[in-house]
């Protein structure tokens, strides 16, 4: 099920074992045919044709190559190795010759529908981290980079702490009715206006997905609910996000809402969802289609 949402469906073999091959690494790097993909400030490069914009080995100026931060996403199908990097100042004047522009990812996914949206959400997600992690979380000092970007390591040899990419689990949750005739959607005070979706919430330590999504419809629209099913899963790269879809049954429709997380939420038909995935409805829009609460609302109008 979770192939058919933006950002999914891997198309990539991430290839882990060579990630600590030094020696196997350097050699990709250097093949010809090696495509390499190019972030500014997290934005991906992108052709006239709103196609990924991808540098090939042979094209990428060797003094920018070797100095440059790569981060190996893995290999194609074909055997092509697969990196991406993001640009640094001394690259201005080289990428402003090439025939690309730099969009957001989250336009991005709109457009890659195959699932190559996944490969830029995985270089996005881990450029962001180095951005973000570029001190030792135990003593401060800086961290290096290791096995082509998949690991940061602390620079102070008494700490050497390692450090791994994280992800941030969100459970998201379409609550039917008892009768299951209606279902629950809400907006926060941030969404865009208009915008109502599935409720959502962080995931806490110590919590499974089922408890995860009783507390936080609990504590955001002051029901109880059961029956949790999960649905699918989607990686959402802002900044390493998965977003864990699921269903679940409430056992009152007498909400009672936070009033500090939900600007609004109510019980929908089946006709007022299907007039807001028409876009017809007279007060509300629905998610767009690169998010999954999307693909839970359009799922719940076919199986109920």
């Amino acid at each position: 099920m979770s192939s058919s949402i933006p950002y999914s469906g891997g198309l990539l073999d991430r290839a882990d074992a060579l990630r600590a091959d030094t020696d196997k690494l350097n050699e990709l790097k250097h093949h010809n045919e090696a495509q390499f993909l190019v972030f500014d400030n997290l934005c991906v490069a992108m052709n006239q044709n709103q196609e990924l914009y991808w540098i090939t080995g042979k094209d990428f100026p060797k003094e920018y190559k070797v100095k440059t931060t790569l981060v190996f996403l893995g290999m194609a199908e074909d055997g092509i190795p697969v990196f991406a990097f993001s640009l640094t100042d001394e690259m201005d004047l080289w990428i402003k010759k090439l025939n690309c522009q730099f969009v957001d990812v989250r336009s991005a996914g709109m457009l890659l529908l195959d699932h190559r949206a996944s490969i830029v959400a995985h270089a996005r997600s881990i450029l962001d981290w180095h951005e973000r992690y570029k001190y030792c979380a135990k003593c401060g000092a800086g961290n290096s980079i290791q096995i082509c970007g998949h690991k940061l390591r602390c620079s102070d040899e008494s700490c050497a702490v390692e450090h791994f990419p994280r992800t941030d689990p969100v459970v998201i949750m379409l609550v039917e009715s008892p009768d299951q005739k209606f279902c629950l959607l809400g907006r926060s005070f941030h969404y865009p206006d208009k915008l109502i979706s599935a409720l959502a919430g962080f995931m806490e330590p110590g919590e499974s997905i089922e408890d995860a999504v009783r507390r936080e419809i609990h504590e955001e629209a002051g029901i109880h609910c059961h029956d949790i099913r999960y649905y699918a899963s989607q990686p959402w790269p802002f900044p390493s996000t998965l977003m864990i879809g699921c269903f679940a049954r409430a056992s009152s429709v007498e909400l009672c809402l936070d009033p500090q997380e939900i600007e609004y939420a109510g019980w929908f038909s089946k006709n007022d969802v299907q007039q807001l995935l028409e876009s017809t409805h007279p007060q509300f829009l629905p998610p767009q289609p690169i998010a999954i609460a999307y693909h839970l609302i359009n799922r719940w109008m076919e199986i109920t």
